[in-house]
């Protein structure tokens, strides 16, 4: 009977760390962009009151903090490369768990498990820098879970339908959903900021036409519509949906090849190929995010 792999803590150290450095590098761009629309409504009111005029002016000091924190924290690094190490841990305990290269079976169990235990704790040197914000785990740390353990004394059938189900599968199913998912979010944002450049123009018309009437909020209506366009670009909604769908494609093709796997060496080889081939995904994407 196959079990969900449970992965080494190293595995959930980097993955909640990757979330939550996510979550917090969102919310500051997001808190940025509050703090900057409200400070320009209320500049905008401020041409007839002072008071409006000294908040807004509060708002735009508060968004600079923001901003700065922002920069001096490099969130989005720790999320990008903790995410890496995530995804590399993941990869090695798949192909510990079905016995793929270099974790044959046919290898002693000793050898085997200096191995892999060799292998995470040089990604641990590698990304040392992300240890400092890992959650403190005394000393419960497993290199090899039990049910890594499990799954690899399994026989070649159990194993390969195992690898099929919550892998391949798992991996493909994961990049259709989201790749829908950034193509339908990506229309959205467009559409809103289209939408606020429509109506900037607008107001601007109409204060040309109508100068004595001070009421006409072309600037915020603009200002909200750059910073629609920053979160395009943050999300990168259009560029995922294209790439996710790209390797949808090519772990269909590697599904394909699988159903023709006959015994354990071709299942050796296939899974280990097949892990490269998820890592290239893994580390073309940390490559686009360092471009930025």
């Amino acid at each position: 009977m196959n079990k969900v792999l449970k992965f080494p803590t190293l595995f959930y150290q980097a993955d909640n760390l990757s979330d939550s450095s996510q979550k917090n590098y969102l919310l500051n761009i997001k808190l940025t962009f509050i703090l900057s629309l409200v400070s320009a409504v209320l500049g905008f009111f401020g041409l007839t009151s002072s008071n409006f005029a000294f908040t807004s002016a509060a708002l735009i000091f508060f968004s600079i903090l923001a901003t700065i924190y922002l920069v001096l924290s490099k969130k989005d690094q720790t999320w990008y490369r903790s995410r890496a190490l995530a995804e590399s841990v993941k990869s090695i305990s798949f192909k510990y768990a079905t016995g793929a290269e270099p974790f044959s079976l046919q290898l002693e169990a000793k050898v085997v498990d200096d191995n892999i235990i060799d292998k995470l704790n040089a990604l641990l040197k590698e990304h040392q820098q992300l240890s400092e914000d890992f959650c403190h785990i005394g000393s419960n740390i497993n290199y090899i879970t039990s049910e890594m353990k499990t799954i690899r004394n399994q026989n070649f059938e159990e194993r390969k339908d195992f690898y099929l189900k919550h892998r391949i599968q798992d991996q493909l199913d994961f990049y259709n959903v989201n790749a829908e998912k950034n193509r339908k979010k990506s229309k959205i944002w467009f559409s809103v900021m289209i939408i606020f450049q429509i109506l900037a123009m607008l107001f601007a018309i109409l204060r040309a036409k109508y100068p004595e009437i001070n009421i006409w909020p072309a600037d915020v209506f603009l200002l909200a519509s750059s910073f629609v366009f920053t979160w395009l670009v943050t999300k990168k909604h259009r560029e995922l949906s294209a790439s996710y769908r790209l390797t949808a494609f090519e772990i269909s093709k590697i599904k394909e090849k699988f159903l023709n796997i006959s015994d354990d060496k071709e299942f050796e080889i296939f899974v280990a190929d097949s892990e490269n081939a998820f890592s290239r995904e893994h580390t073309q994407w940390l490559a686009r995010q360092d471009s930025l």
